[in-house]
């Protein structure tokens, strides 16, 4: 198997002399997971039936439809929990201060409080989200004023930062009840993500679909949550290019952080041994072949 190193710029391999790998001192970690996408912590964690969940969901005609007429729900996802916990695991035996959100405390109040600036000094290094994406090539207007910051961005004419984004704790009220407005839908867009100030985040890693897709813009590339993070001030991420299934993310995501903690590697050599040996495993490429490093 070939190794592909992906970065966003030529400039990268300037300014650093060479493409690195080191993580770097990481002292602390954010962990969201398990997250209960009902709409408040009272209710009870909606589970599909479908024993081969999906992280995500890029069929947004289909979502158009059943939106509202049958009452789509975010699933719980199964392995969520055991793959947050695997990895809260790693990371504290190998010293490092883990901050762990899940069921309904895992918000976007939650995340957003950790990079403003009163807080910015202890910041995570590692940002994992173990989740459902989105992502759109259709004009969102069709939803209304579903997204955070949907008025203002019409006005402004750039809407290709709502198009894709991370679903958070409490987001089901808003695709099938009432619509909330404010800082805490349930929604985390690509835009929200591009006002923070996340320098201090060395690596993030998206356990979720479809995460490096978004809309493709002749002067700016694809503008997506890689891009977003980018703005935010990130060096590293960990990005899928298509839908990935429930169990054996969870599977890839906990061999990654064996080999990131335990073995000592660095974020490149790690994703690629966890890759390896699910190949090993005998698993078809579909199930971990998606996700890949940006620097």
């Amino acid at each position: 198997m070939y190794e592909i190193i992906s970065i966003s710029s030529a400039r990268h391999i300037a300014e650093q002399g060479g493409i690195k790998d080191h993580l770097g001192s990481t002292e602390t970690a954010a962990l969201f997971g398990n997250i209960n996408y009902n709409t408040t912590p009272q209710d009870k964690l909606y589970v599909s039936s479908d024993t081969n969940v999906l992280r995500g969901f890029n069929n947004f005609e289909f979502k158009r439809q059943t939106l509202y007429s049958e009452g789509f729900k975010w699933p719980q996802l199964q392995n969520s929990s055991k793959e947050i916990s695997a990895i809260k695991t790693n990371l504290e035996d190998s010293g490092v201060t883990v901050f762990f959100y899940e069921d309904s405390i895992a918000n976007e109040y939650k995340f957003k409080e950790m990079y403003s600036g009163q807080m910015q000094s202890s910041s995570p290094g590692i940002l994992h989200f173990s989740t459902h994406s989105f992502y759109s090539e259709n004009d969102l207007s069709i939803y209304g004023g579903l997204f955070d910051n949907y008025k203002q961005l019409r006005r402004a004419g750039d809407l290709s930062s709502v198009h894709t984004g991370l679903v958070m704790a409490g987001a089901n009220r808003n695709w099938t009840d009432s619509i909330v407005s404010g800082s805490d839908d349930g929604i985390l867009t690509a835009f929200e993500l591009s006002q923070l100030n996340l320098s201090n985040t060395e690596l993030v890693v998206l356990s979720a679909c479809m995460t490096g897709h978004g809309q493709v813009s002749a002067s700016e590339g694809v503008i997506g949550l890689r891009r977003a993070f980018k703005i935010a001030g990130v060096n590293k991420m960990i990005l899928s290019l298509w839908n990935v299934a429930d169990y054996q993310t969870m599977e890839l995501m906990t061999l990654f952080y064996k080999n990131l903690c335990e073995l000592k590697m660095y974020p490149r050599k790690a994703l690629k041994a966890a890759q390896d040996a699910m190949r090993a495993k005998k698993y078809e490429p579909y199930y971990w072949a998606g996700f890949m490093l940006v620097e």
